[in-house]
């Protein structure tokens, strides 16, 4: 499934200043005031700021970031993603429920998560950070 939303988003994103990529990318992200970081390989992300773009991966939180669920992953995406994704200034953060065909999305407001807002199967999802693009899990 993320494959073929990475391609869709690929697609969106051609031509625009915008870069999609797919794991496994590392991202570089502040955990704490101690100058700690985190390194986290979301499963989908887009950059619209080539700056944070290095060598070794992404220094500094995507515009955007999707996470395809699985059993294994289920915890940490729900909750210490999440919370590190939100601290760090994630625009928008997107998981995606391959069983159900839900998606929960979550959009940065005021440096907080606004509640998650879940679409079903067959509804499309549109992005606010990426003016324009939708994508219907069927």
């Amino acid at each position: 499934m993320w494959a073929f939303f990475f391609r869709k988003l690929a697609e969106f994103l051609d031509g625009k200043p915008c870069q999609a990529l797919i794991a496994p990318v590392d991202i570089f992200l502040p955990d704490d005031d101690d100058g700690a970081q985190s390194v986290v390989q979301p499963d989908v992300l887009v950059v619209c700021h080539p700056d944070i773009i290095k060598d070794d991966g992404i220094h500094g939180a995507p515009d955007f970031i999707a996470e395809v669920l699985s059993d294994s992953t289920a915890y940490k995406d729900l909750t210490q993603k999440k919370a590190l994704y939100e601290r760090s200034g994630v625009r928008e953060y997107w998981i995606l429920n391959p069983d159900s065909g839900s998606t929960l999305v979550y959009v940065l407001e005021n440096g907080r998560y606004l509640p998650a807002r879940e679409l079903l199967r067959g509804n499309p999802v549109l992005s606010s950070a990426l003016d324009g693009f939708s994508f219907t899990v069927v």
